[in-house]
């Protein structure tokens, strides 16, 4: 792994956004939202939100949450939530301010 984020189009089968990550960084997951125009990914020390944009075939950084070791990220199907899995626990946000909704804590074990 080259820490790089790629976008791929299903429908014209190619590469359309390859986005070198910053030095020291290594996406461990990724979530586009369904729209279209966003992409989160989950970073071993925090939580980065993208504006995605297709025109420009780049992402640009729109927000960081700092959460550490984030595993899984993933959009409501109506992409107005996001929610990020981080240790054993779940963090539910408002999809467009960020704003915490809810954490759901798991078992010990």
């Amino acid at each position: 792994a080259d820490g790089s984020v790629r976008v791929w189009s299903t429908d014209r089968r190619r590469c359309e956004v390859d986005h070198a990550a910053e030095s020291g960084e290594e996406p461990s997951c990724a979530a586009v939202h369904p729209s279209g125009f966003a992409l989160a990914t989950g970073l071993a020390d925090r939580l980065r939100v993208y504006n995605l944009c297709l025109t420009t075939h780049r992402l640009e950084k729109w927000r960081d949450l700092a959460l550490p070791r984030v595993t899984a990220v993933a959009y409501s199907p109506d992409g107005g939530r996001l929610a990020a899995a981080a240790g054993r626990v779940i963090h539910v946000y408002h999809a467009y301010s960020l704003a915490g909704l809810a954490s759901l804590k798991g078992h010990a074990s």
